[in-house]
C-alpha cells in the first residue's frame, strides 16, 4: 500500500528542505464541494473469498457515455499469513455516488515468488479505448513491486510499471513475456531506463502511472525515485514518457520534470492528468509534502493536492499563488487524519468531479479488524 511506503522513505530527502521555503496549508479549495454521500466507499469490503479489504486507493474512474454508466478500480490490501498483499478491484455506479464493488479481483499479484510484482498490485491507470480489438479495449497500467526481493528499507519493494489488457474491464491479463520489453510478464517499463539524461541512476523506483490517448498517442505521467546501485539519490519527480502501443514506452530527456517542484529538493509525486478540451491545456493535480507539512497529518497521509497546466505536458506552470487546488479537511470525519496520495480528476459536461482518498475517523465503520488507526475511505467532489 503505497500511500505508507512514498512517505516514510522521502522523509529523509524532505528533512534536507528548508522550511523557510515552506508554503503554507491555506484552505483555498472552497470551489471543490464535497459529496453529502461521502465516503462514497470504505475499506471493509471483501477483497476475495476469506479476506477482507483492509485498505482502499489509488481510484481510477471513467464515465461511459454509451453505457451510461461509473466504472472505477482501485488498489485494496489484505494479508496472506503475515505478508501484505495488494491487488486491484473493479466497482460500478449509475450516478458516481453508490458503488458495487465487484467479487472477484480483477488484477492479482503474481503466485510466482520471484516475479517483480509478486506482492504488490497497485495504482491503477485504467483507459477504455473503443477502435482496440475487443480483447484489449480496457487497458491497464499499474504499480508493482516484490518487497521479498531487494526492498528499499524495511517496507518499499522497488516497484515498476506494468500492463494489462481486458474486454470488459473486469477480468484484467498482463501482457505477455514475449511482448514485455524486459521479457518479463506484465512489465513495460523499469527505472534505469526512465532517465536518459541521468546515466548513473541504475535503481530506485517508477510507479503512479497517469495516461492519457491524445493527438494519436499514448501519453504518461509517473512517479519516480532515481538511485545510484548504492542507493545513494540522485533525482526524483514526475516523469514524462510517450507510446504508440503502450508497452514500448520514449522518456523524455528532461525526466523528472524540473517545472513542478517548489525547490530542486521538492519531492513531487501520484500525478492525474486530463486534457481540457475547452481550454487546450493539460491540467495535472499531484501531491508534494515537506515534513513540518506531514507532522500536521502524519506520515501515512497528504495535506492535499496541488494543481499545475501545461500546453504540451512537459512545462507546467503551478498554481502556487493561492496554495493546493484541494485540502484535507481536519473538521471532517472523512478525512480527519489527511488524505491518501494520488486522486483521480475527469472533467465531464462543464465540472470537475473528484475522487480522492481520505483517512478517517475509524467510527465510520467498526465492522472488521482494522490494524490502523483510522480508516481508509473514498470520497467525491465536484467543481465547476
Amino acid at each position: 500500500m503505497k500511500l505508507i511506503y512514498i512517505n516514510i522513505f522521502f522523509l529523509l530527502t524532505l528533512l534536507s528542505c528548508d522550511k523557510e521555503n515552506t508554503i503554507p496549508s491555506s484552505n483555498q479549495d472552497l470551489n471543490w464541494i464535497r459529496d453529502n454521500a461521502n465516503p462514497i466507499l470504505k475499506a471493509g469490503f471483501e477483497a476475495m473469498p476469506g479476506k477482507t479489504a483492509l485498505s482502499v486507493s489509488d481510484p481510477s474512474f471513467i464515465f461511459d457515455a454509451q453505457e451510461n454508466k461509473w466504472e472505477m478500480w482501485i488498489a485494496i490490501g489484505w494479508f496472506e499469513n503475515e505478508q501484505f498483499k495488494t491487488g486491484i478491484k473493479y466497482a460500478e455506479s449509475v450516478d458516481g455516488i453508490n458503488w458495487d464493488v465487484h467479487d472477484e479481483i480483477c488484477l492479482k499479484p503474481s503466485n510466482i515468488p520471484t516475479a517483480w510484482d509478486f506482492t504488490s498490485v497497485e495504482t491503477p491507470m485504467v483507459l477504455k479505448l473503443e477502435s482496440n480489438p475487443t480483447e484489449k479495449k480496457y487497458i491497464m497500467w499499474y504499480s508493482g513491486g516484490n518487497i521479498t526481493i531487494n526492498p528499499l528499507g524495511e517496507d518499499y519493494p522497488r516497484f515498476q510499471i506494468g500492463m494489462a489488457y481486458s474486454a470488459d474491464g473486469i477480468t484484467f491479463n498482463k501482457i505477455s513475456e514475449s511482448d514485455s520489453p524486459y521479457q518479463q510478464e506484465g512489465l513495460v517499463l523499469k527505472v534505469e531506463d526512465a532517465f536518459p539524461s541521468l546515466p548513473s541512476i541504475a535503481t530506485g523506483i517508477v510507479a503512479d502511472p497517469s495516461v492519457i490517448f491524445h493527438d494519436n498517442k499514448l501519453k504518461m505521467w509517473f512517479t519516480s525515485i532515481g538511485l545510484t546501485e548504492n542507493d545513494e539519490d540522485i533525482d526524483g519527480g514526475i516523469c514524462y514518457a510517450e507510446s504508440e502501443d503502450g508497452i514500448n514506452w520514449l522518456v523524455d530527456n528532461a525526466n523528472p520534470i524540473q517545472s513542478l517542484k517548489r525547490i530542486s529538493e521538492d519531492f513531487v509525486a501520484q500525478p492525474t492528468v486530463l486534457f481540457n478540451e475547452a481550454n487546450s491545456e493539460f491540467e495535472m493535480w499531484f501531491n508534494a509534502d515537506y515534513e513540518a507539512e506531514l507532522t500536521e497529518v502524519g506520515m501515512n497521509g497528504t495535506i492535499g493536492f496541488w494543481h499545475a497546466h501545461s500546453v504540451d505536458g512537459k512545462n507546467w506552470i503551478v498554481n502556487r499563488e493561492n496554495g493546493r487546488d484541494m485540502i484535507y479537511g481536519s473538521n471532517l470525519n472523512t478525512e480527519k487524519y489527511g488524505l491518501t496520495v494520488g486522486c483521480s480528476v475527469l472533467y465531464i459536461n462543464g465540472e470537475y468531479v473528484m475522487i480522492y482518498g481520505g483517512l478517517a475517523s475509524k467510527e465510520l465503520s467498526q465492522t472488521f479488524e482494522n490494524p490502523w488507526p483510522y480508516l481508509h475511505v473514498l470520497n467525491r467532489a465536484i467543481k465547476e
